[in-house]
């Protein structure tokens, strides 16, 4: 901020410059520039010091509030002309009213200035104000429940809710399915699926025994499998294609029903932890590898663990 912007010097009537070279009267502090105060040899309001007609800054006289710029912003404390878009006065500091822009687009709906902008987030580059739901959930609310790996996700949130469909694809949902709904703290899905995992995986490999016990003891193991092939009964053929459409279904829908816990999850909190529902959000979201490797075991062992149950008990 330049100290002498508006004034001028008494002696040749110039307005002082930045660069200017100033020197202030010891006395009363009238500015003068210097070539000017060595020409007099003395301050030019001399004959004045100790009056009351001594010179005394004028803050009026450096910028008139009455002036009105024809383009820029206007400081309502100091009636100081800033450049169009300024944040902030140039001479006292204070912030400005912020004028509305919208972006290089003619049709953009954003209205903000370069430093009022949504500040987006820093994964993804979506402001973190911006909706995901019609209840008001925001982008950085979302972000704080899923924690791990938000770049992929919050893109794929955000076009589900803009577009409305819920069908995209996520290839660890289709190899994993329960397991992954547990990583990602989606109890309910997770359970639901888990069980129609060990249900088809259980009865095919029951319905397997028959053929399994009938297969000859001495025969090499491309024997035995193409013996098995062959006598696959219908029923455990169609266990298997249930399984293998159960992982289809969670590969097109899964990342919807992620979705959809997070953001039950964000609105629960936000009703019923008002004051640090952003705290909690990355704890009771985020992922829990743990759950994701005991329902990988318990999908890969259990079935295998009944059909040697009750083949050992000769059921």
């Amino acid at each position: 901020m330049f100290f002498y912007e508006g004034q001028s010097c008494p002696v040749c009537g110039k307005a002082f410059a930045e660069k200017d070279d100033i020197v202030s009267c010891p006395e009363c502090g009238a500015p003068h520039h210097r070539a000017c105060w060595m020409s007099e040899g003395h301050c030019h309001f001399a004959d004045r010091h100790g009056t009351p007609e001594q010179w005394s800054r004028n803050e009026q006289a450096e910028q008139p509030k009455t002036e009105q710029p024809t383009d820029g912003a206007l400081c309502p404390h100091c009636g100081k002309q800033n450049p169009t878009f300024a944040e902030f006065c140039s001479r006292c500091g204070r912030p400005l009213k912020v004028r509305e822009w919208s972006g290089t687009s003619a049709d953009s709906s954003a209205t903000y200035t370069p430093f009022h902008a949504p500040t987006p987030d820093a994964e993804t580059n979506i402001p973190r104000n911006e909706a995901m739901d019609d209840d008001g959930t925001t982008v950085g609310d979302v972000a704080l429940a899923i924690g791990v790996n938000q770049q992929y996700y919050l893109p794929r949130f955000r076009k589900m809710y803009a577009e409305n469909k819920p069908i995209t694809w996520n290839w660890l949902a289709f190899l994993f399915p329960s397991p992954w709904l547990f990583l990602r703290k989606n109890y309910l899905a997770g359970a639901l699926i888990l069980c129609l995992e060990l249900a088809f995986l259980t009865t095919e490999q029951l319905l397997m025994i028959g053929p399994l016990l009938s297969m000859p003891t001495d025969a090499s193991m491309l024997e035995t499998w193409l013996l098995l092939a062959e006598s696959v009964p219908l029923p455990a053929m169609l266990m298997a294609w249930m399984w293998a459409l159960l992982h289809v279904f969670c590969g097109l829908f899964g990342t919807f029903m992620y979705r959809q816990s997070a953001l039950s999850r964000c609105r629960r909190l936000k009703r019923n932890c008002p004051d640090d529902y952003q705290a909690r959000l990355p704890f009771e979201g985020g992922v829990a590898p743990v759950l994701f490797a005991l329902a990988l075991l318990v999908v890969n062992v259990t079935p295998q663990i009944i059909c040697d149950m009750l083949i050992y008990f000769n059921f």
